[in-house]
């Protein structure tokens, strides 16, 4: 035998073994491309794309009937009535919101929020 021959299965095995890190390299690399595409792809908070569907007078409605069916079962609810006047004054319903306004003063006539709430009810 040659020295050529003797010598070239150490030239298989290191281009073996450069094959082999070359794959692993290309399957690390992949893997990696795929863990970035997902942590950037799915930045979604809970809750974030409900919200955002909702209408803002779906919004509006569900705490408007959540505070009225309260102070229904509850009728002397001071901060249930406030909440009402508050959520009448946003929806423009001046109307609706002195009424609410008038239930709470008669229960509570010297409450800091009503003075704030009177002083837009006036304007």
């Amino acid at each position: 035998m040659s020295k050529k021959s003797a010598h070239l299965p150490s030239v298989l095995a290191i281009i073996e073994n450069k094959i082999v890190f070359i794959l692993l390299a290309v399957v690390i690399f992949f893997i990696s491309v795929l863990n970035f595409t997902y942590l950037f792809v799915n930045k979604r908070v809970l809750g974030s794309s409900t919200e955002a569907n909702k209408n803002i007078s779906d919004i509006y409605e569900g705490q408007f009937n959540y505070w009225q069916d309260l102070v229904y079962s509850q009728p002397n609810y001071f901060p249930g009535l406030v909440e009402l006047t508050k959520l009448a004054i946003n929806n423009n319903d001046k109307v609706l919101a002195r009424q609410y306004f008038d239930q709470a003063k008669s229960l509570n006539p010297n409450s800091r929020d009503l003075i704030e709430i009177e002083n837009i009810l006036e304007e």
